[in-house]
């Protein structure tokens, strides 16, 4: 597998995206739609934040992952969202989150 060594390689990535996604996001409505109703329950529960920055950002690591394992996105990537604690330390906070991502 190789890495991503530098802004060269993570350009060449985001083309990637745009180029394989580009069409199929607007058919994966499902996806966007389940992930979308997650975040609003992450921040309407107050468990940390996540900004609209933030958001986009969770959506093109998602798709990256979906782009390597050579598929559309699917509800098993939404594994992301079990990541985005403000405070690693506080447990209680990550195993909301981690329901929220797996339910």
């Amino acid at each position: 597998m190789a890495l991503i060594t530098g802004l060269e390689d993570v350009l060449t990535v985001n083309a990637a995206l745009l180029q394989r996604f580009e069409g199929d996001l607007r058919d994966s409505l499902p996806f966007m739609d389940l992930f979308l109703r997650k975040v609003r329950a992450i921040r309407d529960d107050g468990l940390c934040r996540i900004n609209d920055r933030r958001m986009i950002k969770m959506i093109k690591l998602m798709l990256a992952h979906a782009l390597i394992e050579g598929r559309a996105p699917v509800y098993e990537d939404m594994f992301l969202l079990d990541y985005t604690w403000d405070d690693p330390e506080n447990l209680e906070q990550r195993e909301l989150l981690h329901e929220i991502a797996y339910r």
